[in-house]
């Protein structure tokens, strides 16, 4: 079957062939007919032979770039965007898409621009970054939805859905690939659909739903479609396996991905599969064969600099190494691991101002593109005007007068309409560099505390462990160093805490899980991570919160806010002193207040104490540390959350704290 599909597809291509035109010297014509013809014969090796269709979309564009040909442009940019996105390489995607929307006219071929549009959030979306990607998206179907393009409103629905699965709002994604799969059921042009469905379905530990939607994709007979989404069904079958402990079943589809993916020239995705593999052989214990594919899949991750691949090959590796007794090998990997999940993080970061920076200069040349465009219609007007003036002169100053007079009225309008569209353009522009400002603010705030607060008790635990190595220690110097650096360490371990905290929710992938529960007992729990921090200072902690007192909010995030401000209060807390956390109930509302009877906060401080933009921190009562970080966590999740958060204080006599979340689902 697949030889007949082969020949099939070449005979269809060398049809095409056949009509292109060639100068005497043998030379393909730079004609527009001929860039058409060569998208069709990218289209007949699309799903086939993956680098002649490359070839065939490169050469389209190449020629449609020198007849300046936009059409022909813009549907070769997405020809040859659409080969990279198999390919793996999506910067290439973003750049190419982006450049010829820039130069294209954006009142013709909508649906072309469209196309773009989906590449667009395709590029941000196979990065990680969903929320730009979903905007695209978006963008895209509701371009297509005008115009009536079905299939293109249909597609960019399932790269809705995806974007959802990713940002693990499984419940909108499970909605919208139900009803896709229940509308369209299976076809080459939803053969992603059961993919997703079973990307859904294994998120939410329903391996067996899983399992049957993944083996539509492995069973289906069609041919022409998209060979990746075998490469990803295949994946995910082997997940599941290995999740069951089936590891037979679990190295065979690992291995068939790897097979599909080698095919279709994706080493990024491939790199998955053969880790896969390295997992189970790891969980098997035949460490020497999970060692060999861990370090393959580390050392093309160093090759192509690709950081996801080298966090979880160096996680692999160093659980290997510590399986196999090789604690130095498992400390160098481990250190790594940390290393690049460190870079990650800021490497979001970076990468989001610099996506805000290319939105930004789109933007600005949109707003060119709308000054010239009223330019050109002020200068059409003026001809217009001209024109009729001269024409209607002969017949009557009457009727002159009249198409004058219709003439300024037309103009007044455009003008009028442009000048808002202007202004509009302008605010959107002032807002977007402001939040830029703001991101490289808190960008430059956050590598500050990274640089200052950590590398101190790193320097104190280096110097300590030298001079233990070279004997430099009595043992009563060692007892006396040992708590000194747990107690930097205690405090480096909630600033981590809080710095990741924090760095997720600016990056908009922290979701919001809410469901109700008791206050009193979550924080009894909690509690006892702060007990001896109190006993310390012989401090009381009273939990006068009522027994029957609910919220409806996410656990972790209130767990988290009640351990901040009670850690806080401990902090600003003189010896012998008491904490107090109570509630009350009003309207719907529950309100948690912790009070102490610390050295409380001046007019000044509490009038910029939840500016979110700058993060406040003054030395306790024993010179305790801290960054200010927490209390800005706090003051965001609970908004996030419908709630809302204040203070009060009274110099010398203590602090209130408050926030209020409801207290029922609505």
């Amino acid at each position: 079957m697949g030889l007949q599909h082969a020949s099939a597809q070449h005979a269809e291509a060398d049809s095409l062939m056949g009509i292109i035109q060639y100068t005497t010297d043998g030379e393909l014509t730079p004609d527009t007919s001929n860039v058409l013809i060569l998208i069709e014969i990218f289209d007949t090796y699309r799903f086939v032979e993956q680098d002649s269709a490359f070839k065939y979309a490169s050469l389209a564009l190449e020629i449609a770039e020198r007849l300046n040909f936009a059409r022909g442009i813009l549907i070769a940019t997405y020809s040859k965007g659409s080969m990279y996105f198999t390919q793996g390489n999506y910067q290439e995607i973003y750049d190419m898409a982006f450049t010829a929307l820039q130069q294209a006219d954006t009142s013709k071929y909508r649906a072309e621009q469209a196309r773009l549009n989906q590449l667009l959030g395709i590029s941000y979306a196979s990065q990680g970054y969903y929320e730009p990607g979903l905007r695209y998206f978006m963008r895209a179907k509701n371009m297509f939805d005008a115009i009536g393009n079905e299939m293109g409103a249909m597609q960019n629905l399932v790269n809705i859905g995806v974007s959802y699965l990713k940002t693990q709002n499984y419940t909108k994604a499970l909605d919208i690939f139900v009803r896709i799969d229940s509308l369209r059921g299976l076809k080459p042009a939803t053969i992603s659909v059961p993919v997703n469905l079973g990307f859904i379905y294994y998120e939410m530990g329903e391996y067996q739903k899983a399992e049957y939607h993944l083996k539509r994709v492995i069973n289906f007979e069609g041919e022409k479609f998209d060979r990746r989404s075998l490469g990803l069904a295949t994946f995910k079958l082997g997940e599941i396996h290995l999740a069951q402990k089936q590891y037979d079943q679990a190295l065979n589809f690992f291995s068939q991905s790897i097979e599909i993916y080698e095919k279709l020239g994706n080493k990024s995705e491939k790199l998955q599969a053969l880790n896969g593999i390295a997992r189970t052989y790891l969980l098997t214990r035949k460490l020497k064969q999970a060692e060999d594919y861990a370090l393959q899949v580390y050392n093309t991750a160093l090759e192509h600099n690709a950081l996801p691949d080298k966090q979880t090959s160096s996680e692999t590796l160093h659980r290997i190494y510590r399986q196999q007794g090789d604690f130095q090998n498992a400390y160098k990997y481990l250190s790594l691991y940390k290393s690049y999940s460190d870079s990650m993080q800021n490497d979001e970061i970076s990468k989001k101002i610099g996506r805000l920076e290319a939105e930004f200069d789109f933007q600005k040349k949109e707003l060119e593109l709308i000054n010239e465009q009223r330019q050109q219609n002020a200068e059409h007007a003026r001809t217009v005007s001209e024109h009729r003036t001269y024409l209607f002169i002969t017949f009557s100053l009457l009727a002159i007068a009249v198409v004058v007079a219709s003439l300024l009225y037309r103009n007044s309008k455009l003008r009028k309409k442009a000048n808002r569209l202007l202004q509009e353009k302008n605010e959107e522009i002032e807002a977007q560099a402001k939040e830029l400002h703001k991101m490289n603010e808190l960008k430059n705030h956050l590598f500050s505390i990274l640089a200052h607060d950590l590398r101190s008790p790193l320097s104190s635990l280096h110097g300590f462990i030298t001079l233990n190595e070279m004997d430099s220690l009595t043992q009563k110097e060692i007892q006396k160093l040992v708590p000194e650096l747990v107690h930097r360490f205690q405090y480096t371990s909630n600033l981590l805490n809080n710095l990741l905290h924090w760095s997720k929710s600016q990056l908009e992938g922290y979701t919001v899980e809410p469901a109700e529960f008791h206050v009193k007992k979550l924080f009894g729990e909690s509690t006892e991570v702060l007990n001896q921090k109190a006993a310390n200072k012989d401090l009381s902690i009273q939990n006068n919160i009522d027994e029957e007192a609910t919220v409806y909010a996410d656990k972790n995030m209130v767990d988290l806010v009640l351990l901040n401000l009670v850690s806080n209060a401990i902090k600003f807390t003189p010896k012998e002193g008491r904490i107090e956390v109570s509630s009350s109930q009003d309207k719907g509302y529950t309100t948690i207040c912790v009070t102490d009877t610390g050295v409380g906060i001046t007019e000044d401080q509490l009038a910029t104490l939840f500016d979110t933009h700058n993060f406040h921190s003054t030395p306790g009562t024993e010179n305790e540390m801290g960054t200010g970080l927490g209390l800005t966590l706090c003051v965001d999740f609970i908004k996030r959350n419908k709630g809302k958060f204040w203070a009060t204080s009274e110099e010398g006599i203590g602090s209130q704290f408050y926030f209020t979340l409801p207290s029922k689902k609505p």
